[in-house]
């Protein structure tokens, strides 16, 4: 276990030291196909397993897990352990991920080392959802180049593997409502926040037989505290990646409509969504997909003469320090301890569980 550890950490501070270096950003990528795609037990995966299992007889015309459900038929008529199917899926989307990466950031070994402190834990346990996760970050990167056809391509393949992707659907029309409807934001709120506190069975009528999952979550009550904090680091993390994109942000007045500011945007736009951590923290997710976009940017913050006596730079580390602070705090604050969740990433790993990791 020592080693896996810190061979990770050591991944991650090489990668935030040498920035931008295809070999070393490669590696990286490995070693996350390894730590992900190898899992066979631990948090989450019996359910896991279960679903897939139950794919090879379910109907592929399910709106919310289509694509899901028609590789699930093939690989499970192939005889494909669920173990091996996640191997054979996330290496076929971390190297497509890789090459996109690659095209839309200056320092990619950089994004792999802040994507390793968050959300790698996450992306193991989570294991539908972090499929569903690659194609929503390829879905706001092909937004981001103007391309939405391949944008929406990748939130229909998103979809296909988990509804939650539901929610990039406004990102479709994000523009319109900065541009012109400040009014249609407040509005936006002011009805999540009905919804929440006094109509939640709304959501079982509106999303029918895919509000399942989100009827559960709709269901919970987390206590205001939890809330709080969850919402103060998104709006924290906002702020931050706002001044590092453009520090003159308190100074003058900004149009957020530019494409230049698509970053600033997105970021902006994610605010929308925050009541719904008043209900569950896995909500948190949505602005995950938002943070990891981001990192493909986040290197901003250490360019330019005179690195160290800039406030550009100290934001930046304190990007950095904020997301190592949140995942450990999430741990902490979580179901499941340190000890379980180092077990799912690597001892119940069907590569890493056997080459010293104990």
């Amino acid at each position: 276990m020592i080693f896996c550890v810190t061979l990770s950490i050591i991944l991650i501070l090489t990668g935030i030291v040498i920035q931008n270096n295809r070999i070393l950003a490669a590696i990286q990528s490995i070693w996350i196909w390894l730590v992900v795609g190898f899992t066979n037990g631990g948090m989450d995966f019996a359910e896991n397993n279960l679903i897939y299992k139950n794919t090879a007889y379910a109907k592929i015309s399910s709106p919310s897990t289509w694509l899901s459900n028609l590789i699930g038929n093939y690989t499970n008529s192939m005889g494909m352990e669920y173990w091996e199917y996640n191997a054979v899926v996330s290496a076929v989307l971390i190297l497509i991920l890789y090459w996109i990466i690659l095209k839309n950031t200056k320092k990619i070994s950089l994004f792999y080392s802040l994507f390793l402190i968050y959300p790698l834990v996450d992306s193991v346990i989570q294991k539908r959802f972090f499929i569903a996760f690659v194609f929503c970050v390829i879905s706001l990167i092909a937004m981001k180049n103007n391309n939405i056809k391949m944008s929406i391509i990748a939130i229909i393949c998103a979809l296909g593997f988990h509804f939650s992707a539901i929610i990039l659907v406004p990102y479709l029309f994000m523009d319109i409502i900065l541009k012109k409807h400040i009014k249609v934001i407040w509005m936006i709120l002011a009805l999540e926040v009905y919804i929440i506190f006094f109509q939640r069975n709304l959501v079982a009528i509106i999303l029918g037989d895919n509000s399942a999952k989100v009827t559960t979550y709709m269901n919970n009550n987390i206590s205001l505290k939890a809330g709080l904090l969850f919402v103060c680091v998104q709006v924290i993390l906002v702020l931050l990646t706002l001044y590092i994109e453009n520090p003159n942000l308190f100074l003058r007045n900004l149009s957020i409509n530019s494409r230049e500011n698509y970053i600033m945007r997105i970021n902006i736009f994610s605010l929308l969504f925050i009541p719904l951590l008043f209900m569950d923290s896995t909500f948190f997710r949505f602005y995950r997909i938002i943070m990891v976009v981001t990192y493909t940017d986040i290197g901003k913050a250490f360019r330019g003469k005179l690195l160290k006596n800039s406030y550009r730079y100290y934001m930046g580390m304190a990007y950095i320090i904020l997301i190592i602070t949140f995942q450990v705090m999430t741990v902490n604050l979580g179901e499941f301890g340190w000890n379980e969740v180092l077990d799912t990433l690597f001892k119940y790993n069907q590569v890493l569980g056997g080459i010293a990791c104990y």
